[in-house]
């Protein structure tokens, strides 16, 4: 399967019932898993079931308004409140990559008009500008002064980095610290990789990014230029990942891993 290619490694013991308590019903078909559903808060709970919440190894899928409470309590989350927090967060992710030491084109991520004026003397256009919220705003590309206005004006913050000449991008799917995935896109659609061409090194930074900052699950973003892999970007794995080994259901790679004791 698409994970085992990565790293087969094998886990500590199984899940069993009431270990793992999931509160979205993502992995209720799971027999090892005990589904509680969504609640508005964490008081909506009946006490039995505020129990074994407290007292079960992994909360799965907690929602991003009840995993910061339950960590705060102790529980061990998946995904963790950070993990909810950067799938949204474009300059928490450029800071996580910088934290990480991984390479990046020359960027900033500018608060108010003072900054957006010293990275405009700094970097010069062209310019690739984007929005805090990276599931929603798309990038600009600002190679002209009134694009570069029109960007500063709808965003503060605002992340902006320099375009550099790429043969493509890589996307890393990892989970728990492990590559289950793969793919590369070549700026005309084209998905082949080129004769003589590895996604290790994207694959090997993905990794190193993840598990430095303790990401649960993301898809890691590289674009190469001239000689080496530079972050894009992260986001929310999607339901389905699609590469030229197949195609994961990021739910049954959970259970997967519930299954071998990974999680």
């Amino acid at each position: 399967m698409g994970w085992e290619r990565r790293e087969p490694a094998a886990g500590a013991a199984p899940a069993r019932w009431g270990r793992v308590v999931a509160l979205a019903p993502f992995l209720s078909h799971v027999a090892a898993v005990r589904t509680l559903g969504i609640r508005p808060a964490p008081a909506d709970y009946a006490p039995d079931e505020r129990d074994a919440i407290l007292r079960a190894e992994w909360i799965l899928y907690p929602t991003p308004r009840l995993a910061p409470v339950l960590e705060a309590a102790g529980c061990r989350c998946f995904p963790t409140a950070f993990t909810y927090t950067i799938w949204k967060d474009r300059p928490l992710q450029w800071r996580a990559a910088a934290y990480a030491r991984i390479p990046a084109p020359p960027h900033r991520i500018c608060y108010g008009q003072r900054a957006k004026e010293q990275t405009l003397e700094r970097l010069g256009l062209p310019l690739n500008a984007a929005g805090p919220n990276a599931a929603k705003d798309p990038v600009i590309r600002a190679a002209r002064p009134d694009q570069w206005r029109d960007a500063c004006a709808r965003h503060d913050p605002l992340v902006v980095w320099k375009p550099v000449p790429t043969l493509g991008t890589a996307e890393v799917y990892c989970v728990q610290g492990r590559a289950v995935g793969s793919r590369f896109t070549a700026p005309e659609g084209r998905s082949l990789l080129p004769p003589g061409f590895s996604l290790d090194g994207a694959v090997h930074m993905a990794l190193q990014l993840c598990r430095e900052v303790l990401l649960s699950e993301a898809v890691v973003r590289f674009q190469w230029s001239e000689d080496r892999w530079l972050f894009a970007g992260l986001a929310r794995p999607p339901r389905y990942w699609h590469d030229e080994e197949g195609t994961l259901d990021r739910f049954a790679v959970v259970a997967h891993f519930l299954e071998r004791g990974i999680l």
